[in-house]
């Protein structure tokens, strides 16, 4: 506890009293700077939208390793990336004396970094490479609804920073706040569209599609997400493991995802075979 005059019991006091101190000036800014942070995160979402129709587009119905590890790395950051930039935020945000000059500067640290990808692309990729990407995205239809869904999930960000900055200061212990911000957080967010998605496939209907290839689709679908949220979490904890040394729950969470990862490699290798076994039936 830093300061004896205010002692709340089972709470972090330095957040509480942080988080006391936002008046509506403060809110205004963080409001205003979080939409135009919002803008890269939905930015990139909509870039690795297209490159996994890209992908899909020019290799349709084969088994490639290395697509699938692209594929892999491009659901990492539709699911999980937009909800790692906002916790790394929002610990930012309330980790920090709030005031309007510290979260300035804390948005647009996090901004430039999460365009550092395209920066050293436009830095290190020749003029004739970046008109051969741009040739090949166009030749791929891309739909409206990549673009709403991009937004909505910017949208989700957001209200995870406002939900956050209110609720932050009733979390129990100072130890528990990086772990609900930089774990659940990220991990609902996941599950929240996973199942979204799961969801919308199995609604949108398809004149030239039959029932089987639709469910093997949303079957996929669902545990390459599963695939992806496995080795996120397993890396995570790794990399707690290196850093923090033992931990008994860290190594038992390494186990756990690690397992998980592997069962879904597997499920999904079957269900590829099974949807291309099936395929020349249609």
């Amino acid at each position: 506890d830093i300061n004896p005059e205010h002692h709340f019991e089972g709470q972090c006091d330095f957040i509480y009293l942080n988080i006391d101190k936002v008046d509506p000036a403060i809110w205004v800014i963080f409001l205003f700077l979080s939409l135009l942070w919002a803008h890269p995160i939905c930015q990139d979402i909509e870039e690795a939208a297209t490159e996994q129709k890209v992908l899909d587009h020019h290799l349709k119905g084969s088994l490639n390793i290395p697509a699938e590890m692209v594929r892999l790395a491009i659901r990492i950051r539709i699911y999980f990336l937009p909800a790692y930039v906002a916790s790394t935020t929002l610990i930012l945000l309330v980790l920090d004396t709030i005031t309007a000059q510290s979260i300035l500067l804390d948005f647009l640290s996090i901004t430039f970094i999460s365009e550092a990808d395209n920066l050293i692309a436009a830095l290190f990729l020749r003029t004739n490479q970046i008109t051969l990407m741009n040739k090949a995205a166009k030749d791929v239809e891309t739909k409206a609804f990549f673009a709403t869904l991009a937004r909505i999930k910017a949208i989700m960000c957001i209200i995870i920073l406002i939900f956050g900055l209110v609720f932050v200061g009733k979390i129990k212990g100072c130890e528990k706040i990086t772990e609900v911000i930089g774990i659940y957080v990220p991990m609902a967010y996941f599950l929240f569209f996973t199942i979204g998605g799961a969801i919308y496939m199995s609604l949108k209907k398809r004149s030239s599609e039959r029932r089987c290839v639709k469910i093997l689709n949303i079957l996929i679908s669902f545990f390459f997400n599963t695939m992806a949220f496995g080795l996120v979490y397993f890396l995570v904890f790794v990399l707690e493991l290196v850093l923090g040394g033992e931990d008994k729950l860290a190594e038992d969470a390494v186990k756990l995802f690690g397992i998980a990862t592997i069962v879904s490699i597997f499920i999904l290798l079957a269900l590829k075979k099974c949807k291309n076994e099936y395929r020349p039936q249609d």
